[in-house]
């Protein structure tokens, strides 16, 4: 009987290595693939499933909160696929929960995929479920709670490029710049580009290090050299390393309290 799995994760790139390091082993079957929390609390309505492959860090619903939203008596499986480090990880540790840390090699994800396996021959989750509910105890401050006590971004992005994947710091980031359901990373005289939309990428960004200034554009703040009039009572934002970035009337006010001064 195979392995019936549900893969959730924001990032089609991310879904797409998982999905195809499954298909490798013929135990596991694909119930569906999701890009939302929402999706998955419907696909688990509509499905059994047995394992559940489950990122952490989504916009609208996060997986802790999918998670929270999930029946003991569904509980499947569950291995966390996350750019968190540090707290989060020391956590799935404590309560012996699986995880991998993007980005992740094929011989960690099969080294998890094969304990996983020997846990599923148990056949009893009810230990799991104690310890998802440990867990959501431990990150909120109250079982079952759906608010993060811990507010924690993205430290380091993963790009694809020529077949590889890219480890991008956060730290290294100047400016984002949309194009479609793409971002471009700009980088100390570099960019790279990540299939994912501006807004997607925000929600991962710490709002004290970066503000979106356009719709089609986020900053690195202490990037920033200074504001300059353009035309027709427009303003342009001009960067440390010379960019020059347009401004958006919607945005100036956020950005005026990071400056504490008059646009």
């Amino acid at each position: 009987m195979s392995i019936r799995t549900l893969i959730v994760d924001d990032e089609p790139l991310a879904r797409e290595g998982v999905r195809l390091l499954l298909e490798k082993d013929p135990e596991f079957s694909i119930v569906r693939e999701c890009g939302s929390g929402s999706q998955a609390l419907e696909s688990l309505k509509q499905h059994t499933v047995d394992l559940l492959f489950l990122d952490i860090q989504m916009p609208e619903m996060n997986g802790f909160e999918v998670l929270s939203h999930i029946p003991g008596a569904k509980m499947p499986v569950v291995i966390f696929v996350t750019a968190y480090d540090q707290f989060a990880v020391q956590a799935f540790k404590v309560h012996a929960l699986d995880y991998l840390l993007k980005p992740f090699s094929d011989k960690e994800f099969y080294d998890v995929l094969n304990h996983t396996k020997e846990f599923l021959k148990l056949k009893s989750l009810e230990p799991l479920t104690e310890r998802l509910s440990d867990l959501l105890f431990d990150m909120n401050g109250k079982r079952g709670d759906t608010k993060a006590k811990y507010e924690q971004y993205v430290s380091r992005i993963a790009v694809s490029s020529k077949g590889n994947i890219i480890l991008v710091p956060v730290e290294e980031i100047d400016w984002v710049e949309a194009a479609d359901y793409y971002v471009y990373l700009h980088t100390k005289g570099k960019s790279h580009i990540l299939r994912e939309t501006l807004s997607t990428l925000e929600e991962k960004l710490n709002p004290d290090q970066f503000i979106r200034i356009h719709r089609s554009s986020i900053v690195r703040i202490d990037m920033i050299q200074e504001i300059r009039p353009f035309f027709e009572g427009e303003s342009v934002v001009m960067m440390k390393d010379g960019t020059k970035l347009k401004l958006g009337k919607t945005y100036k006010q956020k950005l005026k309290k990071f400056l504490h001064g008059d646009l």
